[in-house]
């Protein structure tokens, strides 16, 4: 991975690094953020099937809110719904991929929706979106379509102050969830001196379709 405001070096780049899934998305995201151009490259080298998948580049759906009358615009998903919300360039971006080119613009705030069309996780989106979105210049609001609750990725349940508007499991997603996202100056740091004593451990449990109420607690 590379970082640079005018060209992308290969100098002191570790070529044996794996840029997986986390490390793309939040490259991506600090990268419109400075506003600073970025080059990943070995994306998702260590897996069977490496480099940007279909689920990357499902499209997407924005209206800026200061030109509401204008016609919706439609654009690709994953790695570029940050390019959306940046006004930025994307190069590489395309199914197989294992090298991608960024250059960020200006982060505007709107209305975006996004479907990954499967049970690919809506968390996994918001990773990459709500940075962009906090940094906006107005009130932004993100739709995503997906998986609510999918493996080998953060639970909605985790996340707080946001509506649900249906759940998505695997295999097919259709979850639904609705976040509105007021600007903010700057991130206040959180200091933790003392870890204190674990006093409650709690969670939920659920099932859908025809599964029996005895899977939630198997």
């Amino acid at each position: 991975m590379s970082l640079s405001a005018r060209t992308f070096p290969g100098a002191g780049v570790n070529r044996r690094f794996v840029a997986g899934g986390q490390i793309l998305r939040m490259a991506l995201a600090f990268s419109a953020l400075r506003k600073i151009p970025i080059r990943v490259h070995n994306i998702r080298a260590g897996r069977s099937n490496p480099g940007l998948r279909a689920q990357h580049l499902k499209g997407t759906r924005h209206t800026n809110t200061l030109a509401l009358s204008s016609p919706t615009r439609r654009r690709p998903l994953g790695v570029k719904i940050v390019c959306d919300m940046s006004q930025g360039k994307l190069k590489g971006a395309d199914i197989g991929s294992t090298e991608i080119h960024f250059y960020p613009g200006k982060i505007i705030s709107g209305e975006y929706e996004a479907d990954t069309q499967t049970a690919g996780s809506i968390c996994l989106l918001l990773q990459v979106a709500l940075p962009c979105a906090l940094f906006s210049d107005g009130m932004t609001i993100l739709k995503l379509k997906g998986g609510t609750n999918a493996e080998m990725a953060p639970q909605f349940d985790y996340t707080t102050e946001h509506l649900f508007v249906v759940r998505g499991y695997f295999p097919r997603g259709g979850g639904e969830v609705h976040i509105r996202v007021k600007p903010v100056k700057q991130l206040n740091p959180i200091n933790i001196v003392d870890a204190g004593q674990v006093v409650r451990v709690w969670g939920w449990a659920f099932v859908a379709g025809n599964l029996p109420i005895k899977v939630s607690t198997t």
